[in-house]
């Protein structure tokens, strides 16, 4: 029968001892409460910068839907009035914020909207970020003036005819929280035009 091996008091005194002994590698140290500042500082003003740019690129989002949508509908307003052998108009109401499709009444007159029947209505505050009626930072308008209250139509209004041309020609400016302005208008024959302001001119979308 072989024999039991009972390792010596000292033989187990070494092995526990090697056991316990760390690795040998390069010294650790923590980090200082100086490195945490200036880490967080670093944070902080990278989130700040993010965070403004982030704001201002929504604001210009929400400006370019709002002048998108404001475009269709005259869009839609010039097919209508081609389509259904009838003028069509685009009333637009700086004192509510709002803009409609209107059909006429059979009058020939579009002096007021009163007296038409409207097909939509959009109100430019749905959009937030300062969506309104305003010329923002331009300087100069595109024709003689801006208009009295940032609508340059006759009546505030433009009405399409069986033909797709328009009664008049002109531009509403709209305008969000950061200063950044468009306009949207048209031209007598019907065409419908976008323009923006760069900081110096109107160029086209």
């Amino acid at each position: 029968m072989p024999k039991t091996f009972f390792p010596s008091e000292k033989y187990r005194r070494i092995v526990s001892w090697k056991m316990v002994m760390p690795l040998s590698g390069p010294t650790q140290r923590g980090v200082s409460m100086i490195e945490l500042l200036v880490v967080m500082a670093i944070i902080a003003i990278m989130l700040g910068w993010g965070g403004a740019h982030m704001v201002t690129h929504l604001s210009e989002y929400r400006l370019k839907a709002a002048v998108r949508d404001l475009i269709s509908t005259m869009q839609k307003a010039r097919m209508t009035a081609v389509r259904n052998n009838a003028e069509t108009a685009v009333f637009f109401d700086p004192a509510n914020g709002t803009y409609s499709l209107c059909t006429g009444s059979g009058d020939g007159n579009w002096g007021t909207r009163g007296d038409n029947i409207c097909l939509q209505e959009r109100r430019l505050v749905s959009y937030d970020s300062g969506i309104g009626y305003g010329h923002g930072s331009a300087t100069k308008a595109i024709g003689d003036s801006f208009g009295a209250d940032e609508i340059s139509y006759t009546w505030n209004r433009v009405a399409f005819t069986p033909m797709g041309t328009a009664g008049h020609a002109g531009y509403a400016y709209i305008e969000n929280d950061k200063g950044q302005t468009a306009a949207v208008g048209t031209i007598t024959i019907g065409t419908i035009l976008s323009q923006k302001w760069d900081g110096d001119s109107w160029e086209h979308n």
